[in-house]
């Protein structure tokens, strides 16, 4: 799997795209101009209809171009239809491979998808601490933690890059440095961990949904 392929994609398909063009108004506005009037004098109501003479209802127009048309517009730009099957793959991956792609390699507008994030990578985090014993006021600490861990995750794929160290993390919960080192440092890492993991597993997710859409369309072409 290329990973970065498949991220810069992502990316093109979650971003906006400035395409320089007339927009809707000025496609209009380009269009071939004509002019209609009635006939000015004694227009022609009645035609001859296997044999018979039938009066019309209207009358006719007289229309002429004033104007050539200029050239036809695609109705879907080449790179935005390039991009459909990705953005399909996005949205038809589910919870929480969604909500990841959104946030991590989306833009501003996608900040909220954190709030469903965070409880994925608390829950993928409890199941592998099955074999230890977490007191409540450790799980309090480390469910502040599973949110630094996201952000900090989403800030690498982003290319924002922020490494904390143990004063900085541990004055985050209100511990201090050696009992960071002893009783935390796992814990983080582990988190650092599913999130990682969360990353590979949603882009393998999009990566095969994409696959799957392309298929379909390759078939429904045919």
């Amino acid at each position: 799997m290329n990973s970065e392929w498949i991220r810069d994609n992502i990316r093109l398909a979650l971003g906006f795209i400035y395409i320089t063009g007339n927009g809707q108004l000025g496609d209009l506005a380009s269009r071939p101009v004509i002019t209609t009037s009635r006939y000015r004098s004694n227009p022609p109501r009645y035609v001859i209809v296997e044999g018979r003479k039938v009066r019309r209802h209207a009358f006719p127009l007289n229309i002429s171009q004033t104007r050539p048309a200029g050239a036809s517009h695609p109705l879907i730009n080449e790179c935005d239809y390039h991009l459909v099957p990705w953005r399909r793959a996005i949205n038809s991956t589910g919870e929480p491979f969604r909500s990841w792609i959104l946030y991590c390699y989306g833009d501003y507008r996608y900040h909220r998808e954190q709030l469903n994030v965070v409880p994925h990578i608390w829950e993928m985090f409890l199941s592998r601490q099955s074999d230890r014993r977490i007191s409540g006021k450790v799980k309090q600490r480390l469910q502040a933690l599973a949110w630094l861990t996201v952000q900090v995750v989403a800030g690498e794929i982003k290319g924002d890059d922020r490494e904390y160290n143990y004063a900085e993390l541990g004055g985050m919960i209100g511990v201090t440095d050696d009992n960071w080192r002893m009783r935390y440092e796992n814990y983080w890492l582990d988190l650092l961990a599913v999130c990682h993991e969360l990353d590979v597993m949603a882009l393998r997710k999009v990566e095969w949904q994409r696959r799957e859409i392309r298929a379909m369309q390759s078939c429904l072409a045919v």
